[in-house]
């Protein structure tokens, strides 16, 4: 059995991250995961335009709600299915 609550916040914090060192990362090298933050930027409605640290921290933020609500999703189906 998978903790939900464990497995939803491992998810959150992992893909949180990834988007907020890919949004840091462009910060350094302008041309590093353009194609990456354009579909975050389709995908996550308050992120268009916003550049520089206030955009990662957007992302942090969109990133970690929606890991722990897939997460969460992922790991009760896969307890309910398992069972």
């Amino acid at each position: 059995m998978l903790s939900v609550k464990n497995f939803a916040l491992s998810c959150g914090l992992l893909w949180g991250g990834v988007l907020f060192v890919v949004s840091l990362t462009q910060l350094i090298w302008p041309w590093y995961g353009v194609a990456f933050l354009s579909m975050a930027e389709s995908i996550y409605p308050g992120y268009q335009g916003i550049e520089g640290l206030l955009g990662a921290v957007v992302l942090l933020l969109y990133g970690l709600l929606d890991g722990i609500v897939a997460g969460g999703i992922f790991s009760w189906l896969y307890n309910r299915l398992n069972s």
